[in-house]
């Protein structure tokens, strides 16, 4: 091929490409049992210490974004944190002599069927004899502009045990490829 000259269209493509290429393995994708150990070490981290949850979180992010933002009186931080396939979303607010603390975890798996997800999900948590899990397949019908129609893949689910000394139960919505993982706790 010695002598051979690209035209400067591929060549310039060629270079714009090997610019935002990334290797497939450079950053490890999350399986939903993985995203539900990140939502207990996360969450649980965030009931119990708060203030080393934001403490060790790497700022500005991976690529210099913002991932803390607070209120001017400081009694609302929210917190977007991405990693691969998943983020963590946390919301901490106080009022009066009480603490709000919202925890979740999302994994995105818009490749997985979503009935499947929910399927793996449930076996997932139904594995640890700890928990207790309820819920299922919960189809909702929604109006807009006169018509109504149906989102029959969305699965809600309530499980409990994770936290117990907290009592406080975690919430599961699988909706569109996505296993969204909530938790609340009010302390006061």
């Amino acid at each position: 091929m010695e002598g051979m000259t690209l035209p400067k269209d591929v060549v310039l493509s060629a270079f714009v490409i090997s610019i935002f290429a990334v290797p497939a393995n450079a950053q490890q994708q999350f399986s939903p049992g993985d995203v539900w150990a990140r939502f207990a070490e996360t969450c649980g981290q965030v009931i119990s210490d708060p203030d080393g949850y934001i403490d060790g979180l790497e700022r500005p992010g991976a690529l210099g974004e913002r991932v803390i933002s607070e209120s001017p009186d400081g009694k609302a931080v929210s917190i977007y944190y991405p990693s691969a396939n998943a983020y963590d979303e946390v919301e901490i607010y106080v009022i009066g002599e009480r603490e709000v603390r919202d925890c979740s975890v999302i994994g995105q798996f818009y490749s997985m069927d979503t009935s499947q997800l929910a399927s793996d999900f449930r076996e997932i948590v139904a594995g640890d004899t700890q928990l207790a899990i309820a819920g299922g397949h919960a189809p909702q019908d929604y109006s807009e502009e006169g018509s109504t129609y149906t989102v029959e893949e969305i699965y809600l689910f309530a499980i409990d045990g994770l936290w117990p000394e907290q009592d406080l139960v975690t919430v599961a919505h699988v909706i569109g490829g996505e296993l969204q993982l909530m938790v609340q706790q009010i302390v006061n």
